[in-house]
């Protein structure tokens, strides 16, 4: 299953409606992925960014199995998109940076997820260097509240023109559902609008009981 990669694809085409030119990659095309984790993947290491409580003053939206502190300055971006595994919702930022907005999704699967999350790491991993040719790759296994087997993300995203700093989480939850958030931003919006902060709220909602 390629949950991730879905993810990415939604957001951004979402940042290409708010024209900043460019295009996506082609999610359906295949190459042998890489299929070994680096040593930053391997074992839990320091997080690209921290768990969080978010942004001062976001309220805390509940999607699913997840909870994220979202700013009221953030609107979901039309109904949640359900396939046949997997749900993801995106919402996006008020302000603009060069016609370009930040983009936030969060995705789920609907049940007991059939891969580990090393497994989605990997795919994701290869994905990412095989397929879409990703230079700056970052990745790290994180140990993280309320999730098991955690991994993050960070590169630049040049299938979106001008190139936008993109920020991954993904995880199982307790009860083994697969739970992503994925952020895409033009560089410029990532301290002012907190993106890393954002993304560092996300949360199993079982683990918040």
């Amino acid at each position: 299953m390629r949950r991730l990669p879905v993810t990415t694809a939604v957001v951004g085409t979402l940042l290409l409606a708010a024209g900043c030119g460019g295009g996506s990659g082609d999610a359906g095309t295949s190459a042998a992925p890489s299929t070994s984790l680096p040593p930053s993947a391997t074992s839990a290491g320091k997080p690209i960014f921290p768990a969080s409580d978010g942004p001062s003053g976001a309220g805390r939206l509940t999607r699913g199995p997840v909870s994220i502190a979202m700013p009221s300055t953030f609107e979901q971006q039309g109904d949640q998109v359900r396939q046949s595994r997997s749900t993801t919702v995106t919402y996006a930022s008020n302000r603009r940076e060069g016609g370009q907005r930040v983009a936030i999704g969060m995705t789920w699967s609907h049940g007991e997820d059939t891969k580990s999350a090393e497994q989605e790491a990997k795919a994701f991993r290869g994905q990412l260097l095989d397929v879409e040719h990703v230079k700056d790759l970052r990745m790290v296994k994180v140990a993280w509240p309320g999730l098991r087997a955690a991994y993050q993300f960070a590169y630049t995203d040049h299938n979106v023109s001008p190139g936008v700093q993109t920020f991954v989480l993904m995880g199982s939850t307790a009860a083994g559902q697969f739970v992503s958030v994925t952020a895409k931003a033009p560089p410029s919006l990532v301290g002012p609008l907190q993106v890393e902060t954002i993304c560092g709220s996300l949360r199993s909602t079982s683990a918040q009981k």
